[in-house]
């Protein structure tokens, strides 16, 4: 009988060590999440400009473009 209590508590000294290794885990896991947000939505903030700058080099080249066909058409291009 003895044995089986030790057994317990010691099950029960284990289940407590695991339980303190998974709070300290979720703590560090929380934490690098933290870190990481911040660089994240900076990256996807740089990303939306970078986007939003090419959509207007785009455009710009697209006016150039119709520009240089109405010069071709206006002196006589093919």
């Amino acid at each position: 009988m003895q044995d089986r209590m030790r057994n317990v508590e010691e099950f029960a000294r284990y289940a407590t060590d695991m339980i303190v290794l998974m709070d300290e885990d979720q703590k560090r896991t929380n934490q690098t999440l933290e870190r990481l947000t911040e660089p994240v939505q900076q990256l996807r903030e740089s990303s939306a400009r970078r986007d939003e700058t090419l959509q207007r080099m785009l455009r710009a080249m697209a006016v150039i473009q119709a520009d240089i066909v109405r010069i071709d058409q206006t002196h006589g291009g093919t």
